[in-house]
């Protein structure tokens, strides 16, 4: 009498194969992986998004009948917390302060890619409400702007 193999053995099975064919997780890097799944058509960061909702999820299942966290989910949950979640805590949101930061200081040192996502025009408009801006102060601004379009276009060969 043959016995079906539970969903639990066919896993099992699966995991066996796969880390056979392809290797444990601990054999990877966090990069490599990443490049895998991009050259896959995936995006990583949407893929921890999905599963961070779906252990969210199941963790509320927990604080709804007050019962603690499983370890493992509760690891699985700080470490899938995305960046763009609010902060918890002070240390929280002084770890999102500083990534901030740290961006916009990175893109401010490579100026082409920043120009590259923005128009390719510079337009101050600041000054553009104001009432008691005199004609002359206007015109000096928009000086000022020109030059600074000019600039950014000669690097570019625009």
């Amino acid at each position: 009498m043959n016995k079906k193999p539970s969903i639990e053995d066919r896993r099992s099975r699966l995991n066996k194969l796969s880390d056979a064919v392809f290797g444990g997780p601990e054999e990877i890097s966090r990069e490599e992986a990443r490049e895998l799944l991009r050259s896959a058509g995936m995006d990583a960061d949407m893929i921890a998004d999905a599963v961070y909702a779906r252990l969210y999820k199941q963790a509320q299942e927990y604080w709804m009948a007050q019962k603690p966290l499983p370890p493992l989910l509760k690891k699985a949950i700080e470490d899938l917390r995305p960046p763009t979640a609010s902060p918890r805590n002070e240390k929280e949101m002084a770890t999102q302060a500083k990534a901030r930061i740290e961006r916009v200081l990175e893109q401010s040192r490579h100026p082409h890619a920043w120009m590259q996502s923005t128009t390719s025009e510079f337009r101050p408009s600041a000054y553009r409400g104001k009432k008691k801006l005199s004609k002359k102060d206007e015109s000096a601004l928009d000086e000022i702007a020109k030059r600074l379009n000019d600039k950014l276009k000669g690097p570019q060969g625009s």
